[in-house]
C-alpha cells in the first residue's frame, strides 16, 4: 500500500459546482492523479493525470479544467506544462509546452484566461496576444497572433467576447487601455493617458 495526501482545491467561479482533489501516490515514481467532484453532491466524476501539478483552474462554465506543471519544454519526450481538459470526458483537449510561459510570466496564474462563455481563452507573451477558439478545435484565432508591443496584462469581459488590455508607459508613449472586440479584433475603445 501507498502512503496517500489528500488536498482539496478550488478557484473563485460563478457556477461553483465543481472542485478538484489531489491524490499524491509516493513510491518509487511520483504521479499525480487528479479526480474532479462535481454536481450538487460532489460527485467524483472523471480523473486526469498530469505529473507534479501547481496550479490548477476551471473555465468559467466549468467545461473545462486547467492543469500547470511548470515543466520546461523536453524535446525527447514532448513535454507539455499546461494541459486543458474536457471535464465531461476526462481527455486533453489541447496542450501547451513550456518555453513561453518560464521567460516572463512564472507566478502568475491563471495564464490563460477564458471569456465568460468558454468560447475563447488567450495567453499572452511579449508583445504578443494569442486567442484560441475553442469551436474551432482550441486552435488559434484566424491562425495570427495579435502584436501589441509592450502589453502588461489582459482580461476578458465578464459578459461579452470583448479583452482588454493594458501598455505602460514607456520613453516617449503614454500608457493606453484598448478594448478589442473578438473575433473581428476590432478596437472598440481606447483610453491614452
Amino acid at each position: 500500500s501507498y502512503p496517500l495526501c489528500a488536498l482539496a482545491v478550488s478557484d473563485e467561479r460563478p457556477i461553483n459546482t465543481c472542485m478538484v482533489s489531489k491524490r499524491l501516490l509516493l513510491s518509487h515514481i511520483s504521479s499525480s492523479r487528479h479526480k474532479a467532484l462535481c454536481g450538487p453532491d460532489y460527485q467524483p466524476i472523471k480523473r486526469f493525470k498530469h505529473e507534479e501539478v501547481l496550479h490548477i483552474s476551471f473555465s468559467p462554465c466549468e467545461k473545462f479544467l486547467v492543469t500547470f506543471n511548470a515543466k520546461e519544454y523536453d524535446k525527447s519526450s514532448n513535454t507539455q506544462c499546461i494541459m486543458i481538459w474536457d471535464v465531461r470526458t476526462g481527455k486533453v483537449a489541447r496542450g501547451f509546452q513550456g518555453g513561453w510561459l518560464l521567460q516572463n510570466r512564472v507566478g502568475l496564474w491563471p495564464l490563460l484566461k477564458w471569456s465568460f462563455d468558454d468560447k475563447y481563452f488567450a495567453r499572452m507573451e511579449q508583445d504578443c496576444l494569442f486567442i484560441y477558439d475553442v469551436e474551432n478545435g482550441m486552435l488559434l484565432l484566424d491562425k495570427r497572433r495579435l502584436k501589441l508591443s509592450g502589453i502588461d496584462e489582459f482580461e476578458w469581459s465578464p459578459t461579452d467576447h470583448i479583452i482588454s488590455y493594458t501598455v505602460p508607459e514607456k520613453q516617449n508613449q503614454a500608457a493606453r487601455i484598448e478594448l478589442r472586440e473578438i473575433p473581428s479584433r476590432k478596437i472598440i475603445g481606447e483610453n491614452i493617458g
